[in-house]
């Protein structure tokens, strides 16, 4: 039986001006996009962490684009419909 690796679908983020600035490319094995996005969701919780201790204006922006980031990550990784 052959059996296919799951791959990932284009998917456009940060879209400022109705522009895509950033996209996940079509034709990533799934397990290697979640992989990063679990790295990066790892860095947001560390930053969410020592917030506290840093400026809170810098760290919203940071948070917001890793977070945008690894939903893409995980939005290309669903099946297509």
């Amino acid at each position: 039986m052959n059996q296919q690796t799951a791959v990932t679908q284009a998917s456009t983020f940060c879209i400022p001006d109705g522009l895509p600035l950033f996209s996940v490319n079509a034709g990533v094995p799934v397990s290697d996009a979640l992989e990063q996005s679990a790295i990066l969701l790892g860095c947001v919780e560390h930053l969410v962490l020592c917030r506290d201790s840093m400026d809170a204006d810098k760290h919203t922006t940071v948070l917001q684009y890793l977070s945008e980031l690894s939903k893409a990550l995980v939005n290309a990784s669903r099946p297509a419909a």
